[in-house]
């Protein structure tokens, strides 16, 4: 963190150092009873992660602070080059699958799979998110992965 100078002479601290710390977690992520115990305070997503997450939790809320996070996760996946986040391969080889140190591994939930099973953003043909068995997709690439698979079927018959 860098301090500097405000007009009147006091020492600050760099906001945008701090925004960038603070903002490393999806905001409803960090609300409710898992905040202070079970859920990081910095984990490596971007700006986009965090954006999208938040977005959909200020749409249609969730109690559930395991709901953002699985939000972001998959935004991050998507942002990787991954179609979706494999939730079986997360929680045996999450670090393998995220690229992340074991450090930020180990502050994921670990109930992160049955979580899933409640997001209030699968639902329907217009929802964000969809949610195939264990695999967690952004539904543009559900429906791109869809389209492949019936364009490689048309073209075998």
């Amino acid at each position: 963190m860098t301090r500097t100078n405000d007009p009147s002479g006091n020492a600050r601290a760099d906001t945008a150092a701090s925004a960038k710390a603070a903002a490393a977690t999806p905001r409803h992520a960090t609300d409710g009873a898992m905040a202070a115990s079970a859920m990081p305070l910095k984990l490596p997503f971007n700006a986009l992660d965090l954006a999208f997450a938040n977005f959909l939790q200020d749409a249609q809320p969730s109690d559930d602070p395991r709901h953002a996070l699985l939000a972001s996760l998959a935004s991050h996946q998507f942002g990787r080059g991954h179609a979706c986040l494999d939730l079986q391969l997360l929680a045996a080889q999450g670090v393998e699958l995220l690229s992340w140190d074991a450090r930020c591994q180990a502050l994921l939930p670990a109930d992160l799979g049955a979580a899933a099973g409640t997001l209030p953003w699968t639902g329907g043909e217009a929802s964000p998110l969809v949610l195939q068995g264990q695999r967690l997709y952004l539904r543009r690439s559900w429906q791109a992965e869809q389209d492949i698979g019936a364009a490689i079927q048309a073209r075998l018959q």
